[in-house]
């Protein structure tokens, strides 16, 4: 999954809580490039933390269910004009 360094760490509201909900060091999260994606690996993490398929609890609920929301809108919205989003 492709997200922007700066779009994970809104999600959780901070390098260090990123960081910690990654379960990896601060460092880690420091060495990702402004404005580039992180690794596809973290991506998916994220994912997963966000939509619940871990027993990790949310650090930043109402960050999390608002950039939900965010790509749930885009989704749509890219589904109406025939764009075909993950598999749908």
């Amino acid at each position: 999954m492709n997200i922007l360094k700066e779009d994970a760490i809104q999600i959780f509201g901070s390098n260090k809580n990123l960081s910690t909900a990654l379960g990896i060091k601060h460092s880690a999260v420091s060495q990702w490039k402004a404005g580039e994606f992180i690794p596809a690996e973290r991506g998916r993490q994220i994912r997963d933390l966000v939509e619940g398929r871990t027993s990790t609890e949310p650090l930043c609920e109402s960050l999390i269910l608002e950039f939900t929301r965010k790509q749930r809108k885009e989704e749509d919205a890219l589904l109406s004009e025939g764009f075909t989003v993950g598999g749908k």
